[in-house]
């Protein structure tokens, strides 16, 4: 066997890809970021390095960001399982090679091995591989997510609702299909995800539940730099007062 032979033997690309996708996953963009702004976000919020407590703790660039990198860890190992083991050089992909590569991602990042083991929740990551399998779905169901959020402050309930839709419809879609694999590993990531929530519903159900407000840190920034140009203005308009009325009494005063 010469060594282009080998490199593209079917086994060695499971091995390569699945290592890769677990590695991948391993990367905590919430730790590097955060730690790059000097401020550990293990020592922050919650303590989860996660986006959610991205957007509590660091404000809303630092969240979406963090999302962002997360969702492509989920997109590009599913993408690189679908093309790469399935039919080469076309479009006719493995679904079983999406969904090898797509969990090993997701479970890099809930125990990466660069962190101790010690991750996040696996939310943008599975959302990134649900946009994958059904993006439109996936697109809708952030939507809604996010909106959740937005009136209820909850940021775990959001994660469900983001995750809920997409992983739902394509578990059911296996299931008629025939694609059983497929199926059953959908609904275990999904509870997979809803189990690393078990301590926000412990929470939720004692009332002691953390509130999440994506655009609080973004809008306060806003209200005090209008409050800083505030000041300036009314500063401005008292010297000008001052001016003036100091030029009434030197003409007074001639």
């Amino acid at each position: 066997m010469t060594f282009i032979e080998f490199i593209t033997n079917e086994i060695f690309l499971w091995i390569v890809l699945c290592i890769f996708s677990y590695l991948y996953g391993s990367v905590n963009n919430a730790v590097i970021i955060s730690v790059l702004a000097k401020k550990d976000i293990r020592k922050q919020g919650s303590g989860n390095p996660g986006s959610m407590n991205m957007f509590r703790s660091l404000g809303f660039w630092f969240g979406l960001l963090t999302l962002t990198l997360d969702a492509l860890k989920g997109v590009i190992p599913a993408l690189l399982g679908w093309f790469i083991l399935g039919t080469q050089f076309s479009f006719e992909g493995s679904r079983l090679g999406l969904y090898a590569c797509a969990t090993l991602a997701i479970l890099g990042h809930i125990f990466p091995i660069f962190f101790k083991f010690k991750g996040g929740k696996g939310v943008a990551t599975t959302m990134g591989v649900c946009f994958v399998l059904n993006w439109w779905i996936t697109l809708i169901s952030f939507v809604a997510g996010v909106l959740s959020i937005v009136i209820t402050k909850l940021g775990f309930l959001g994660s469900f609702i983001i995750l809920g839709l997409p992983c739902i419809f394509e578990s059911v879609w296996c299931f008629i299909y025939g694609d059983i694999i497929g199926g059953i590993i959908l609904v275990v990531l999904y509870l997979l995800v809803i189990f690393m929530h078990r301590k926000n519903l412990i929470r939720f159900f004692q009332g002691k539940e953390n509130k999440t407000y994506i655009f609080a840190k973004l809008f306060k920034k806003n209200k005090n730099v209008q409050f800083n140009q505030n000041a300036v203005s009314d500063a401005d308009t008292s010297i000008k007062n001052v001016e003036a009325n100091t030029e009434k009494t030197e003409e007074k005063s001639k």
